[in-house]
């Protein structure tokens, strides 16, 4: 065991829900999960993918239909949104899921220390954000 964890120091060991004596990578470990658990959780997250592609697609080609008057054959970018929107809809719902199933905090599943790092979302941006205008 890394001897980092144990360190009052250690960026998760004063957060709530954090587990202070075991890696990251073993969050889920700790308590034997049941085979069945995962497999259900990978379930339920297949069926929200369909059900959400499914519900924000139709949403998409009903706005689209709306705002041309005329039903399109192929993709526009209202219906590229509403298809996007289904897959980050597949955040929560994962993140959700992991909360009911492995009683794990979560955030976790986005962030190693289980919060929103600002400062690396800031550099991520400051780099893409140029690229992107000149892309344009």
């Amino acid at each position: 065991m890394n001897t980092m964890t144990q360190s009052p120091t250690h960026p998760t060991a004063a957060l709530p829900g954090a587990i202070p004596a075991h890696e990251y990578q073993q969050r889920l470990t700790i308590e034997r999960p049941k085979a069945r658990r995962g497999i259900v959780a990978l379930v339920l997250l297949l069926l929200g993918m369909l059900a959400f592609s499914f519900v924000f697609g139709i949403a998409a080609m009903g706005i689209d239909f709306a705002v041309r008057g005329e039903m399109s054959t192929g993709i526009t970018p209202i219906t590229l949104a509403g298809a996007m929107i289904g897959l980050a809809a597949l955040i929560p719902w994962s993140m959700l899921l992991q909360k009911w199933f492995f009683k794990v905090p979560a955030v976790s599943l986005h962030s190693v220390i289980s919060r929103f790092r600002w400062g690396l979302f800031g550099r991520t941006l400051a780099i893409i954000i140029p690229l992107w205008a000149l892309l344009q």
